[in-house]
């Protein structure tokens, strides 16, 4: 069982981290920049249909953390042991699960990064013999 909540707790962290590379890395901006501009060409008049607002929706799906990390959390349940009995309820649920327990590590990651939680630093000092 400690081995199963191990392997939860890594699919959280890996959801979180993977989703943060999608959505803000240096690494995927050439690719978000192509879908932005795939979706808001700027030779073209966008119409008001469907495609241009499946377009809009990709390119919103690319920047939104929220987003990806549901499409990230259900991918990582593929790994995830059995906690229920069913295979496929397994998978919703565990979805479910490893998403918002990244959203919620990544939310209180982004809280003490930018101080609105205060941390304090520890120095720890040991005692020397007679002083």
């Amino acid at each position: 069982m400690i081995d199963a909540i191990l392997c939860l707790l890594f699919l959280v962290v890996a959801t979180e981290r993977i989703t943060e590379i999608i959505v803000a890395s240096k690494l995927f901006e050439p690719v978000r920049l192509c879908v932005k501009r795939w979706a808001y060409p700027l030779d073209v008049m966008p119409n008001d249909g469907y495609y241009q607002h499946f377009k809009i929706m990709v390119d919103y799906l690319m920047t939104c953390g929220y987003c990806v990390s549901v499409w990230v959390g259900y991918a990582a349940s593929l790994y995830c042991p059995i906690f229920f009995g069913h295979r496929l309820l397994n998978w919703i649920i565990m979805g479910a699960v490893i998403h918002g327990l990244s959203n919620l590590y990544h939310v209180s990651f982004e809280l003490i990064k930018r101080g609105r939680v205060h941390t304090y630093d520890i120095a720890y000092r040991r005692e020397r013999d007679g002083e």
